[in-house]
């Protein structure tokens, strides 16, 4: 850092000091990236796990800040609405800044006719039923020995909701299959 003064003490009694920055900047804090699906909740906490003050940013077109989802301040609750990327500035009561960038994840999964996905509930928890609305489109079958899993074989074009159930009835749908062929452009 480099300081300079210049003093009128003899004229006027003022003292000024100016001071200039050094060129060592501190560097940004890295930005914590996290993942949600479209549809699904995250809770957030920031690394110093002290309440949070402030929240800043955030697209409300693409997430959804719930910022008292906790009784002592330390966690938000966000949801993703659409799929993109939105950035939060965090401060916690100490003033620590962090920043978060959420992509939110589309639940539409492209499969091919023929080919074949593995699926699981994001929490990972036995599947107990599928419903799937179109079976012409996409075939679900269960994985033996793992009832975790389902396999979702693609049939014919077109698009499906499949819905996992799980064990404890909480739910999860996609949608699926092979988008249309683009049709040409009457000219």
């Amino acid at each position: 850092m480099i300081r300079s003064a210049l003093c009128l003490v003899p004229l006027v009694g003022l003292c000024f000091v100016t001071a200039t920055a050094s060129a060592e900047q501190k560097k940004p804090a890295p930005v914590r990236k996290v993942e949600v699906l479209q549809g699904k909740t995250l809770a957030i906490q920031m690394t110093t796990r002290r309440p949070i003050r402030t929240i800043q940013g955030g697209d409300e077109k693409i997430i959804h800040i719930d910022p008292f989802s906790s009784a002592n301040g330390t966690v938000v609750r966000v949801t993703g609405l659409a799929p993109g990327t939105s950035r939060l500035a965090l401060t916690d009561v100490d003033g620590k800044q962090e920043t978060v960038e959420v992509a939110v994840l589309s639940n539409q999964r492209i499969i091919s006719v023929g080919g074949s996905i593995l699926l699981q509930m994001t929490t990972k928890q036995p599947i107990k039923t599928i419903p799937n609305e179109r079976d012409d489109v996409a075939r679900v079958l269960p994985v033996s020995g793992d009832p975790t899993s389902v396999l979702v074989i693609g049939r014919a074009p077109g698009r499906t909701r499949i819905t996992l159930v799980g064990a404890d009835g909480k739910k999860e749908t996609l949608e699926m299959g092979k988008p249309p062929a683009p049709r040409p452009v009457d000219r």
